[in-house]
């Protein structure tokens, strides 16, 4: 508010860390434990854990990717065949349905910006958006769970023809992904869980991880890339981002 930002949250409940931990837990019963240190041993123990976590993880991992496609999806029927009507919309409708006509008035600026699967949230009601005749200010992701491809079609033509106004990005480096403990058990950042379990194959490029973004995002225009830990965020796990003061304070900045 001291920026004279009036900030509206998406909230939805996935379950997802909840999930995700019992998928571990199930994972590790009849897996041989790891023993001793080194990267090679690391290395084999993460793999072993993506190959056991890839089927059980994926079809909740699509679910919860559907379920964030529907808060901005427009629906004309319900499952019945009767009409839906304006107050039963989803939630994301509703909200740039309420302010389309003030940003094209100009008496509001409309930002967006997504952590993690907010990402995933964010790039299909972006584009919504957008085609409904509105304009974004900025838009701003930090650690995007976000499929590559998905960015391509859906985000990045929109920056490059200036309806999203500006971009920024938040990620860890290569190495800071690989050292994030906060996954427990698996000793990588969930976004290298994603990438190799959850995606269908290994090595699937996800927006928020460095090795496949940041020859992307160098070639965007407005668009500026974050890498922590550094000066302009020091945030050290995927989660980190929003509990991070350098990091909030270049977001109000942006």
């Amino acid at each position: 508010y001291e920026n004279r930002i009036l900030p509206v949250f998406l909230m939805w409940e996935t379950g997802f860390i909840d999930t995700l931990t019992h998928l571990i837990e199930d994972a590790l019963r009849g897996q041989p434990r790891a023993t001793g240190s080194g990267g090679g041993l690391e290395r084999w123990w993460n793999a072993r854990l993506e190959s056991a976590l890839a089927r059980p993880g994926m079809p909740f991992w699509d679910e919860m990717k559907e379920n964030a496609d529907l808060i901005s999806r427009y629906r004309e029927r319900k499952p019945d065949g009767s009409p839906v009507g304006d107050d039963e919309q989803a939630g994301a409708v509703l909200l740039y349905r309420h302010f389309k006509h003030q940003v094209k008035n100009k008496n509001v600026r409309m930002h967006f910006v997504g952590h993690s699967a907010g990402a995933i949230v964010g790039a299909p009601m972006i584009a919504r958006m957008v085609a409904d005749g509105m304009r974004l200010e900025s838009c701003t992701f930090m650690a995007p769970a976000l499929r590559l491809d998905e960015f391509d079609r859906l985000v990045a033509p929109l920056i490059e023809s200036g309806k999203i106004g500006r971009y920024q990005q938040f990620s860890l480096t290569d190495r800071a992904e690989e050292d994030d403990p906060s996954c427990g058990p698996y000793r990588r950042s969930l976004l290298c869980l994603v990438s190799e379990a959850f995606e269908g194959r290994r090595g699937t490029p996800i927006l928020g991880m460095e090795r496949f973004a940041k020859g992307r995002l160098a070639r965007l225009p407005r668009t500026t890339a974050h890498w922590a830990p550094g000066r302009t965020s020091t945030a050290t796990t995927h989660g980190g981002f929003d509990d991070d003061e350098a990091t909030m304070r270049q977001v109000l900045r942006f």
